[in-house]
């Protein structure tokens, strides 16, 4: 397929942004740069796999002409199937990507320290908590961007005094001093044995512990209002992971230290406006009473058409904003499983034409051993099964 004028404008610019160096090629160093940049964990091995299918040449780099190529081969698939290969998903991940996430830089908790830069929070103090957020709003509700891939690093621990994870919309106005698993508004994990509390409830889920140096990568999916931690091992390989579903219907990611000397790093991140069929309800949510959701005029749309898709590197607008009340359409992909399913390293079955070979569901379902939250697991006042959020 022939792309236009403004779709080779938008892919020069994206793969300049690739060829760190200046030398008109993308390198395994360059491509492993970036995808950490973006918040995606990928071992050494991976990023060259995913290389290699686009260097048709077998030179050990991608030039221009391969690069374009790879764009007119995939762009067309997604349209008639919704696949595209681990490339060339990357390539487009990289041009819609929304702002890069930091830590908030107009309020801190209780002796937090954001650098300049708002990538390092820190806090050495002999006693109590402070907290720290994200500078953005994630949600299904709005015209936001709803999807997050954060990639953490764990620079210094002191007896594992620290939680990471999501707060609720309506944590925000409350003080930032006190343990995040004692708010009703936040569910996180315990770096120092790897519990999982949900709205103050430690639920059977276990991460495990996390030692200083180690890194973290978060997936954040507002569509499904779930959450994904997976503890990387030091080659960024999945190590251990845990879900955790139904979460408020608006948060963002968090932080919060403990007494001690605590430091965490933003390594990449980056957001997008994921697609898929959504529910639509209208109910409370049961996070917060007072809180219903503005769902009633959501839009259940058909498939995207290929003319549609082949577009979508020529469009520029960006959602309205973090925190937009306004509601925006949802079109479903088909089929919605094979949504990122290499960089996101969620379980795929592999098929003909795909572009991926589905290593990386392989490889999760054989280390990953989730437990979902249930309802049985929770308080009193938690969702029934079968209820709504």
């Amino acid at each position: 397929m022939a792309l236009t004028k403004a779709q080779m404008e938008k892919l020069d610019q994206v793969f300049h942004s690739f060829d760190l160096d200046g030398n008109d090629s993308i390198s395994v160093s360059e491509l492993e740069a970036v995808t950490h940049a973006l918040g995606l964990a990928l071992t050494k091995q991976e990023v060259h796999d995913m290389l290699s299918e686009a260097d048709a040449d077998k030179s050990g780099e991608v030039d221009y002409a391969e690069f374009v190529k790879v764009m007119e081969h995939h762009l067309p698939k997604v349209g008639q199937d919704g696949r595209l290969g681990a490339f060339g998903h990357l390539i487009t991940r990289k041009a819609k990507s929304g702002p890069p996430l930091a830590w908030h830089g107009e309020k801190c908790g209780d002796r937090v320290t954001v650098s300049e830069d708002r990538k390092v929070v820190s806090r050495d103090a002999p006693e109590g908590w402070g907290v720290q957020l994200f500078d953005a709003w994630l949600s299904a509700a709005t015209s936001t961007y709803n999807t997050a891939d954060v990639l953490l690093e764990v620079e210094q621990l002191t007896d594992g005094n620290v939680f990471i994870g999501i707060a609720g919309r309506n944590f925000f106005p409350s003080p930032w001093d006190h343990p995040l698993k004692d708010s009703k508004h936040c569910a996180v994990v315990s770096l120092a044995d790897g519990a999982v509390w949900r709205k103050t409830v430690k639920t059977d889920l276990l991460l495990g512990a996390v030692s200083e140096g180690d890194r973290i990568h978060v997936f954040l999916d507002m569509l499904r209002q779930s959450m994904t931690i997976d503890l990387l091992a030091p080659d960024n390989s999945l190590d251990r992971s845990v879900t955790v579903d139904e979460l408020p219907s608006e948060c963002t990611l968090a932080v919060c230290l403990g007494p001690g000397a605590q430091r965490v790093r933003i390594v990449g991140s980056s957001t997008e406006v994921a697609t898929h069929e959504f529910s639509g309800k209208t109910n409370k949510d049961l996070w917060d009473e007072d809180n219903v959701q503005r769902l009633a005029f959501e839009k259940k749309e058909s498939i995207a058409s290929i003319e549609a898709v082949a577009q979508s590197l020529e469009e520029q607008t960006e959602p309205s904003g973090y925190t937009s009340s306004g509601a925006r359409p949802f079109t479903q992909r088909a089929p919605p499983c094979c949504e990122a399913a290499y960089l996101m390293r969620r379980p795929f079955a592999g098929a003909d034409g795909c572009g991926w070979t589905g290593l990386q569901g392989a490889r999760r379902a054989a280390v990953r051993t989730t437990r979902r939250a249930c309802s049985s697991s929770q308080a009193p006042e938690s969702r029934p099964s079968g209820a709504g959020h």
